[in-house]
């Protein structure tokens, strides 16, 4: 290997390590922080969705954005964000702060998400692609194994240390992204509209999501929030339709294979970021389990995600990726299922965990290499802008969904105190309702990847028939 397929996976890599981090280790820490900064459970949801939130916004932006002014500088900005938001949380006296350096992790996070894949692309051929993504899937599968154990012991000295970790990544992420190559440069006009319309639609759906549940949705303040994110979302479609100027780039969805395997990301995406998230907040919660232990307790996840990735990354593969793709997300639905039917910590919740980190494995790797092997070279920004958002409104929706759905089930009132693990008059009660609410959603996130499953078998009978 050259040096500068190197340099590029090596500063990929710790992009990708410093953003997926930054999340799963958080998950551990949130109610400790709740407690520490002395917030509600809501608030609390927004210091963990803020993050992916921006990302899905930021993201194809600066993926556009990238194919027009390069990608070095862009990319050592996100570290720079990164670095600045990571040391304003550590320092942050109170919630609101708090949610403000989560904004700029988020920024940094969309940053160094949406061009790790385009830098990749540029620096090997296609037929070492998928080696090269896979050992990138590699480093997120192992980024998410040690996440959830690296915030479990630094929540246990303070919660803060969490952020302070991310510091000396940054700084040595940075001064490797200044020798990363630059791409020719394309001077065009650039649409703004899509954009906005993009934002204002995921954040009003974010916003439904998160604070109509108490409602049953049927509020006018919620509605209203319902009706902006749907008006939103067509003057996105319309205001970028036929457009070659406009930086969220939805003329990609014109290519079958692109577009089949962007619907599939986001449903399994789903699954992915909704399960963790699931199993530790019923770890800490309503089985009262703490902060370290359940880090240490959802290691068989991430692990079976991480040796899936490297699996299916370093074998010859090449005449298997849709039987993989396929097994990827039966597995990531059926270990849900069986999730779904568990209540304590046992070994058919071992099982659950690893059929599930497994096949988000084996999906990940030969359907990302699908996607951006389908797109022309000229978009590659595009496409990995595309898919950054893709995953990270997967990540918000299912993350969004958990709060939702749980909301349904327990009372506004004690919900507090069920996701504390506090014990209150009547905490039984309280507690089976919380493990009823986690049994669904277990089910919703693992019938996202079902669906994902269908729509990809789908499109491959569909070119059958073509063929034939």
């Amino acid at each position: 290997m050259d040096t500068y397929k190197l340099i590029a996976i090596s500063v990929t890599s710790i992009g990708s390590l410093l953003a997926v981090i930054n999340s799963t280790s958080l998950l551990i820490s949130l109610p400790t922080i709740m407690i520490s900064l002395h917030t509600s459970f809501f608030f609390i949801i927004w210091i963990l969705v803020v993050y992916p939130l921006v990302m899905t916004i930021g993201a194809p932006l600066f993926g556009r954005y990238s194919d027009f002014v390069g990608r070095n500088k862009l990319y050592g900005l996100g570290y720079l964000f990164f670095i600045v938001g990571s040391t304003l949380a550590a320092l942050s006296p109170n919630a609101p702060i708090l949610l403000l350096s989560r904004i700029f992790q988020g920024l940094g996070g969309a940053l160094l998400f949406s061009n790790s894949l385009a830098i990749i692309a540029d620096a090997f051929r296609q037929d070492e692609l998928k080696w090269a993504i896979g050992m990138n899937s590699l480093i997120i599968g192992i980024a998410t194994a040690v996440g959830p154990l690296v915030g479990g012991i630094l929540t246990a000295f303070n919660w803060r240390y969490v952020f302070v970790f991310n510091i000396p990544f940054g700084i040595v992420g940075y001064i490797m992204s200044l020798r990363l190559r630059e791409i020719q440069k394309r001077k065009v006009s650039i649409n703004w509209k899509p954009s906005l319309f993009f934002s204002i639609f995921i954040v009003s759906i974010v916003i439904y999501l998160t604070f109509a549940p108490p409602d049953m949705w049927l509020s006018p303040p919620d509605l209203a929030f319902l009706i902006v994110s749907i008006i939103s979302f067509i003057l996105f479609i319309m205001s970028g339709r036929g457009r070659d100027d406009s930086l969220i780039d939805i003329s990609l969805f014109r290519i079958r294979e692109f577009a089949t395997q962007a619907i599939a990301t986001f449903l399994n995406s789903i699954t992915r970021y909704s399960a963790l998230l699931i199993v530790i907040i019923m770890l800490q919660g309503p089985l009262g389990i703490s902060p370290l232990r359940s880090s240490i307790l959802v290691i068989p996840y991430a692990l079976s995600l991480s040796v899936s990735s490297y699996l299916v990354g370093n074998l010859d593969t090449r005449k298997m990726e849709n039987d993989l793709i396929y097994a990827g997300l039966f597995l990531s639905f059926f270990g849900s299922l069986l999730l779904s039917l568990i209540r304590s910590v046992n070994i058919p919740f071992y099982i659950g965990l690893v059929m599930v980190g497994f096949g988000i494995g084996l999906f990940y790797t030969p359907s990302n290499a699908i996607l951006m092997s389908a797109a022309p070279p000229d978009r590659r920004g595009s496409a990995a802008g595309m898919r950054t958002v893709i995953l990270n409104m997967g990540s918000v929706i299912g993350m969004s969904l958990v709060f939702t759905i749980v909301a349904l089930y327990v009372p506004e009132n004690v919900l507090s105190y069920a996701f504390l693990g506090i014990k209150i008059s009547g905490f039984e009660t309280v507690k089976n309702s919380f493990l009823k609410g986690i049994s669904i959603t277990f089910l919703v996130s693992g019938i996202a990847s079902l669906l994902a499953l269908m729509a990809v078998l789908m499109e491959r009978l569909s070119k059958s028939r073509m063929h034939s």
